[in-house]
């Protein structure tokens, strides 16, 4: 994330020519809802994607200059962030057609294409030789379901019903979630995020107003700068971008972070390129500047007071961090079993803590079992089939389930965990 907002300085000074700008910008991303400190906080992907986001738009911003070596960096830069992740497969070609747009030369589009395809050959080579596929994805068939409730841990005896099956029901399905991210986009901005911008934006608003009522005042001319016509066509890519949590239905605050980082720095560059010289756009930049740096400080001084009080502040506890002590019980609990195959059930953080920390092979429970969407015969199913050996019931509603639904053994003497043997 550091490596995010240093490239996003250099954006804002490439966008407006002031300093410090595009830093603040990328430092009150912090401040979204369940966005970048969640994501931080879990170790998840975006943050990286941010990063390699920016350097796409950095790149983007030599605008008819880009070279072959260019569009090869540019390449390598979106294939590596479809390894990141799968939701950004279009992005290379994207990218690809701004660079022949602006360029109006094939070679360097070309490069970003090919040079993408030669960073994706690791998985596609893993792809192949693992699943039978050349691009195995986890949520495409969550895509092209028609179940609106179909989620990536789901996990059905046989093949559900998909696009191909009924292409208008599954149009209805996408078309139902964007009001949902609508919803989510407004809620977001609507959090201290929004509330930061607006604030800056606001008292931007009121300066240039009162510059536009002095004697001798003329618009400013070329604010549609090239390198902010660049910033408008990368804000249309990261919104193109949001389609695969249209298609699935994943509409959470921390997919749109990229998507309102770009809004962010695009509309803040077109405001200071409001100024009629380098110094009123410089005045314009601090303007906008010291109300965001203002509103990261309270954020990061609030939530150094809250861990402080949650003893979280605590070096002794950090180990904690990379070996837990539930994951380490639980691997005590399977002693020289450890390769067992543990259905976790009331507790999907923990699954993936102990998959991650504790080399486990512990699974998360399939979202349609927890729902009740699969029934009991098939939930049996489900475990002789992925060949399951214990059950780890961290919910009191989620054992009672389990020992009514599967043929449970004891637990193993001096586990304090409620883990319990499946008989298959």
């Amino acid at each position: 994330f550091i490596g995010f907002a240093l490239v996003s300085e250099q954006i804002g000074r490439r966008l407006t020519g002031a300093r410090w700008i595009g830093l603040a910008i990328g430092l009150a991303m912090l401040l979204g809802p369940k966005m970048v400190v969640d994501e931080l906080t879990a170790g998840r992907t975006i943050p990286l994607q941010m990063l390699l986001y920016a350097l796409t738009l950095l790149g983007l911003l030599r605008g008819p200059s880009i070279t072959i070596t260019l569009g090869t960096a540019l390449g390598m830069v979106t294939g590596l962030a479809i390894l990141n992740r799968f939701d950004a497969l279009p992005l290379p070609f994207l990218v690809a057609a701004m660079v022949w747009w602006m360029t109006r030369r094939p070679l360097p589009a070309l490069a970003v294409v090919c040079v993408a395809g030669v960073a994706l050959s690791p998985w596609v080579a893993y792809s192949l030789t693992t699943f039978g596929t050349v691009f195995a994805t986890d949520n495409a068939g969550i895509a092209a379901s028609l179940d609106p409730q179909a989620f990536v841990t789901d996990w059905w005896p046989t093949p559900q019903p998909s696009v191909l099956d009924d292409p208008a029901a599954w149009s209805g399905k996408a078309l139902g979630h964007l009001p949902g991210l609508v919803w989510v986009t407004a809620s977001a901005l609507a959090s201290p995020l929004g509330f930061a911008f607006t604030m800056a934006l606001a008292i931007w608003g009121g300066v240039h107003f009162l510059a536009t009522r002095a004697p001798g005042f003329r618009a400013a001319r070329n604010i549609a700068s090239n390198g902010l016509a660049t910033a408008f066509g990368f804000l249309a890519i990261t919104a193109t971008l949001l389609i695969p949590q249209i298609l699935t239905g994943y509409l959470e605050y921390r997919y749109l972070c990229a998507f309102m980082w770009a809004g962010f720095i695009t509309l803040i560059g077109w405001a200071i390129g409001q100024g009629l010289s380098d110094a009123q756009r410089c005045v314009y930049a601090r303007i906008i500047t010291v109300p965001l740096a203002l509103w990261v400080l309270a954020f990061t001084g609030l939530n150094a007071v809250k861990a402080a009080e949650d003893d979280r502040l605590d070096f002794d506890q950090w180990a904690q961090l990379e070996n837990p002590a539930d994951v380490a019980a639980l691997a005590q609990c399977l002693g020289e079993k450890s390769n067992a195959r543990v259905l976790v059930m009331g507790d999907d953080t923990f699954a993936a803590k102990a998959g991650a920390l504790g080399s486990l092979s512990a699974m998360m429970e399939p979202r349609n079992i927890v729902d009740g969407r699969l029934s009991v015969e098939d939930a049996q199913r489900f475990v002789t089939e992925q060949r399951v050996d214990f059950a780890l019931t961290l919910d009191v509603s989620r054992e009672a389930y389990a020992k009514t639904t599967f043929d449970l053994g004891p637990r193993p003497a001096n586990c304090p965990l409620p883990l319990y043997p499946i008989t298959r």
